[in-house]
This record gives C-alpha cells, sequence and structure tokens, in this order.
C-alpha cells in the first residue's frame, strides 16, 4: 500500500508542477489539466480502496469545487481555479483539500503583501521624480496593489507543502518498522 501511496505523491505532485507553470506563465489553469487529474484521482482511489476510495474522492472533488465556486460567484478566481481545486480534492480527499484551501489562502496573502511591497519599493528606486507630474498619485498606488498573482501558485505551494509531509511519512515508516 505506501508504494501506491507514493505513486500517488508522485502523481500529485506532476499535476501540481504543470499547474504552476501553466497559471504562472498565463494565468489560466486549462481543461486539458484539471479534468483527466480529477477523473484520475477518482479512478485511483476507487481502484486502490473501492467504494469507500470512490467516495471519499468524490466527496473531495465536491467540497474543492463548492469551495473555489463560492469565491468565483463573488468575483475572484475563475472557472480553472474551481476545477483545479476539484482535481486536487479527488486527490486530497474533503478534510486535507480544506486545509490545501486555507493553507493557498494565508500563503497567496503573504505572497501578495510581498509583492505589492516589492513592487512600490522598486518603483520608489527606480522612479525620478517628474516636477510636472507630481510624484505617485493613488491611482497609480491602486494599480500596484489590484495585479493579482494566479491563485493557482499558492494552492501549489500549500500542496507541495503537505505532499511534502506525507513523503516524510511514507519515507519514514519503512525504516521503523525495518
Amino acid at each position: 500500500m505506501d508504494k501506491l501511496n507514493l505513486v500517488a505523491v508522485l502523481v500529485v505532485a506532476l499535476f501540481t508542477a504543470i499547474a504552476f507553470g501553466v497559471d504562472l506563465k498565463t494565468g489560466k489553469l486549462p481543461n486539458w489539466l484539471t479534468m483527466p487529474a480529477l477523473g484520475l484521482g477518482v479512478l485511483f482511489h476507487s481502484v486502490v480502496n473501492g467504494w469507500g476510495g470512490l467516495q471519499h474522492s468524490l466527496l473531495g472533488a465536491v467540497v474543492g469545487f463548492a469551495l473555489l465556486l463560492v469565491l468565483l460567484l463573488i468575483g475572484g478566481g475563475g472557472g480553472g481555479d474551481v476545477k483545479f481545486m476539484a482535481a486536487l480534492g479527488a486527490w486530497f480527499g474533503p478534510i486535507l483539500v480544506v486545509l490545501v484551501f486555507i493553507s493557498s489562502a494565508v500563503l497567496a496573502l503573504i505572497i501578495t503583501i510581498f509583492l505589492v511591497v516589492g513592487k512600490m519599493m522598486f518603483r520608489a528606486r527606480t522612479d525620478k521624480p517628474d516636477a510636472s507630474a507630481g510624484g505617485d498619485s493613488a491611482k497609480e498606488k491602486l494599480d500596484i496593489a489590484r495585479q493579482t498573482l494566479p491563485y493557482g501558485v499558492p494552492v501549489c505551494l500549500a500542496s507541495w507543502i503537505f505532499l511534502l509531509l506525507r513523503l516524510v511519512i511514507l519515507l519514514k515508516t519503512p525504516l521503523e518498522n525495518g
């Protein structure tokens, strides 16, 4: 069973690595990536754990979908983010996908703060005062703050934290038993 868990960790790590790169480059998470990952997650858990695995995986997908659907409906994120979280839910199950969601929100906040502060500091160092412009306007500062980070990036980072913890547990277990 540990070999199968290792396979799951590696598949999700690959899926999230591709999602990270695609989302960072394009700002979108395409169906060609999210939908097969969702199907594979459900199939994997169904084959490995039978009916209970199917239920666990589907519940995780529904929870992941619902979490991001709420954000989509209030104007945050996109449809690809919703399907991405559903796919992660299919692999992680309902509890872990909620933990990834919460962790990713915290990471998104931290990263956004660093990006905004960094951009403001960089602009302060590189902008030469223009007598006619009168310095940075409030609108320019607001535009800097509105620049967004693709949501898949912090979700991938949060997922990797949990995958790394799972990998440590998987690799530690045989050493303790041997």
